[in-house]
């Protein structure tokens, strides 16, 4: 249920902070968000941060890629080789996902540190 609560926290301060700062908003945002929904273990903080962020960057490049028809998505995924608009909506949420994770075990670690000092 924790792991529940931090994807959608990390999600909303995700979408809070989108139209403010750059790109690498989602790291600070799954930092928060780990920081203020404990969790047991810093691979369920990476698995939260891992969902939250890619569901919030999956559903908002599928956003993006349906508002201009895919005429975007299409053109990037033929330059890369992606082998669609799909498959790049799929790999932008991957690597956002991974990035969000990161930042949510990073959160999560530096919680233990500050709060195991003896």
């Amino acid at each position: 249920m924790k792991i529940l609560f931090s994807v959608i926290i990390i999600s909303l301060f995700a979408v809070a902070t989108q139209f403010i700062l750059p790109w690498w908003h989602i790291v600070p945002s799954a930092f928060l968000g780990a920081i203020l929904v404990f969790q047991n273990h810093a691979v369920k903080s990476f698995v939260s941060g891992f969902i939250g962020i890619a569901l919030f960057w999956g559903i908002f490049a599928g956003m993006l890629n349906n508002a201009n028809d895919g005429i975007l998505a299409t053109r990037i995924s033929t330059l890369l080789g992606a082998g669609g608009p799909f498959n790049l909506v799929i790999a932008t949420a991957f690597v956002g996902g991974i990035l969000g994770g990161f930042g949510a075990m990073t959160g999560d670690l530096f919680r233990q540190m500050i709060t195991n000092k003896k």
